[in-house]
């Protein structure tokens, strides 16, 4: 048990399987941040469209010419998150929100082609896209003189069913793709309103100048905690290797009120944690909310992996709330991080737990494999 700032915060749990590292500030990669090829042209005026009801208001950038219609999206996964639960807005009313842990070596490309297909449709290479279809549809919808078929294909990298935002990260590379098609430059609140239509739910992860706590059955912010992450590095894993999560048919969890008034203290202090850049505080904060879901969808491990975090000075464990990944948070300020962060992949890897991925290999020892398996 931990005490700072008046908060107390319970360090205990385990989760455990397959370890990969996240190390912020220390690589940039493509997946990092989308830039639109095609930048706004103020002269050519304002496009107000109107989708289920949502404002958009996006500016249209060029005219596309027909024989020529193609777009190019991308977006980065993401690890889970560092706080996931229950919160009040401004007006007093609780939604479901989270903080997401970016997760930048990862992602998804998608490429539209408009016109593309069978007539009044859009068609997906592959089978599972279907938010992936409805997305492009609905992006289609909010620009007029759009047309109504296209086609899109989407590679990408993220494991499905893990927690990794793998239908997110493809969403918001297919609207991407289909706004850079047809010329228009829409928000990262407009695609994450877009995203959340096509999903029902998404992640953050379009949101990338600042840390936000993100609504994700609504598409919007509740509060914006910071311009940025503090450099941290997190050993990962799988902490059920071969299963997934899907979910759709995963129910939302139900809080009771003990934890959603502690999930009131718990956002303050992660607001100071980002704002002061102070990483053990951030991974109380992460390890409280991951043993708060132990109550709806529990982590084989997370007993093994918190007692590695105390032992080797890790700050904290993180998890995805509605998947299988785990993770140990590391500040890597801490003289002897790098050390610590060796013995605990290797103390997964004794553990039965195989390592699956190194980011930021930078920060490790040569001869450590730092591909995908």
């Amino acid at each position: 048990m931990a005490r700072d700032g008046g908060v107390t915060v319970l360090l205990a749990g385990d989760t455990s399987t397959n370890a990969m590292i996240i190390a912020h500030d220390v690589v940039p990669h493509r997946f990092a941040r989308h830039r639109c090829a095609v930048q706004a042209r103020p002269e050519q005026g304002n496009d107000v469209a109107q989708t289920h009801g949502l404002d958009l208001g996006w500016t249209k950038a060029r005219t596309v010419a027909p024989q020529r219609r193609m777009g190019v999206g991308e977006a980065h996964a993401h690890h889970g998150e560092l706080l996931q639960g229950v919160f009040y807005r401004d007006d007093g009313r609780r939604s479901r929100a989270l903080v997401t842990l970016p997760f930048p070596s990862r992602g998804s490309r998608a490429v539209f082609r408009a016109g593309a297909g069978e007539s009044g449709t859009v068609t997906v290479d592959g089978e599972g896209f279907a938010k992936v279809r409805r997305a492009a549809e609905l992006t289609l919808r909010a620009l007029p003189g759009a047309p109504a078929e296209g086609h899109v294909e989407i590679t990408s990298d993220v494991p499905r069913g893990l927690g990794l935002g793998s239908s997110t990260s493809d969403v918001t590379a297919t609207i991407r793709a289909v706004a850079d098609c047809l010329g228009a430059a829409p928000t990262a609140g407009q695609v994450a309103r877009l995203a959340t239509l096509a999903e029902g739910a998404c992640d953050s992860i379009m949101i990338e100048d600042r840390v936000v706590l993100f609504a994700h059955r609504e598409g919007t912010v509740l509060e914006t905690l910071g311009p940025r992450l503090p450099p941290m590095i997190v050993v990962g894993c799988d902490t059920d290797p071969g299963g997934a999560v899907d979910t759709l048919e995963h129910p939302p969890a139900r809080y009771n009120d003990w934890e959603i008034g502690a999930f009131l203290v718990l956002r303050t202090v992660l607001r100071r944690a980002i704002t002061a850049w102070d990483v053990p505080l951030l991974g109380k904060v992460a390890t409280v909310s991951a043993q708060i879901n132990q109550r709806f969808l529990p982590k084989p491990d997370l007993d093994f992996l918190l007692a590695v975090c105390r032992e080797e000075g890790g700050c904290g464990v993180q998890v995805a709330h509605s998947g299988t990944v785990a993770g140990v948070i590391f500040d890597p300020s801490r003289r002897g991080a790098v050390d610590a962060v060796v013995r605990c992949m290797r103390r997964i890897e004794d553990h039965g737990l195989p390592t699956t991925n190194v980011i930021g290999a930078d920060l490790l020892p040569e001869g450590l494999d730092a591909s995908v398996s």
